[in-house]
């Protein structure tokens, strides 16, 4: 099987809720990127099953075999990314969420707001090949996703309280 369990990751556009379509000619799917230091040992082992699951598929691994795993240094947005590789992990079916409450048990997240950008996370992923036109690559399923404990949220928005705790009445008057 090349089902793998990452190690713990801050997540990044965290869709695992609702799906979501980045572009209008796009399907909906449930999605998380998924970042991690370039010297973790866990690339290593993601290439070893991207690897079989080419050979299973094509009896080699084709010469331009697309992965989607990016180079953080030279990603465009640089979301504190130096350092580190990333990819999506992606879903047209909804994954098994969890949280792990502070006593260690699982259970299902009450509300959409428990699961966010910037929380600590768990993914089972599993890496699957597939043909497109003249293209060959091994795409990574996200099959159930673990929330570990809470981050500071990736997100520029400002609550209510935050943008009229200094507004004077009349200011503008």
């Amino acid at each position: 099987m090349s089902k793998l369990i990452t190690p713990e990751f801050r997540g990044s556009f965290v869709n695992v809720m609702e799906p979501k379509a980045f572009s209008p000619d796009q399907a909906a799917k449930y999605s998380v990127v998924i970042s991690l230091e370039k010297d973790n040992k866990f690339w290593a082992a993601l290439n070893k099953k991207i690897e079989e699951v080419a050979i299973a598929k094509w009896g080699e691994v084709p010469g331009k075999l697309k992965t989607f795993i990016k180079n953080g240094d030279e990603e465009e947005k640089k979301y504190n990314l130096a350092g580190m590789n990333l990819f999506t992990a992606s879903n047209k079916t909804k994954p098994g969420v969890v949280v792990r409450n502070e006593d260690g048990t699982l259970v299902e997240p009450m509300t959409n707001e428990e699961i966010y950008s910037g929380a600590y996370y768990r993914a089972s992923i599993r890496p699957y090949a597939y043909e497109y036109q003249k293209s060959k690559g091994v795409a990574i399923s996200l099959d159930n996703i673990m929330k570990i404990k809470d981050g500071e949220k990736y997100t520029s928005k400002t609550t209510a309280a935050d943008d009229f705790a200094d507004f004077v009445e009349g200011e503008w008057e």
